[in-house]
């Protein structure tokens, strides 16, 4: 049997049988952000986007995942929003959703986990991970701390 690492917290042991692999855990889709929940972030230089995260939809999974809802803004005020998950042990990400402009969400039928780690351009993934969702390959304590996180930059 192998013990994963803990934060703070037995809501993060997990016990995984030896010869098992890594289950991920059914997603609920999150309500459509509302303005006033979203939390703007910082990225990097290299992007001429904004984001902003919205801080009521931030579930911290018992399979490891950090499931949040991003808002990305071109400089021309075109508007992206996606519901995603970010896996800290592999630095993966993944798309589950992505927002109509009615208010509603377009579900992927096969989303995949995909390696962001070293990406440059757009890298919010790498930036939300290092610094919002997880301290060096685990997600953070709750939702509640990677809001703090995200208000305190």
């Amino acid at each position: 049997m192998v013990t994963l690492p803990t934060i703070g917290s037995a809501q993060f042991l997990r016990e995984i049988p030896a010869g098992e692999e890594w289950k991920e855990l059914e997603v609920q889709l999150p309500k459509y952000p509302r303005p006033e929940n979203l939390i703007a972030t910082q990225v990097s230089s290299l992007t001429s986007f904004t984001f902003a995260v919205d801080g009521t939809s931030i579930v911290i999974g018992q399979d490891g995942v950090v499931r949040f809802v991003v808002v990305a803004r071109s400089p021309d005020r075109a508007e992206n929003v996606s519901y995603e998950g970010i896996r800290c042990s592999t630095r993966e990400r993944k798309l589950y959703a992505v927002g109509r402009a009615d208010g509603t969400w377009l579900v992927l039928k096969s989303p995949v986990w995909v390696n962001f780690q070293g990406a440059r351009v757009n890298s919010y993934h790498d930036s939300f991970a290092r610094q919002y969702f997880c301290i060096e390959r685990t997600p953070v304590l709750d939702a509640a701390k990677a809001n703090e996180l995200l208000r305190k930059r």
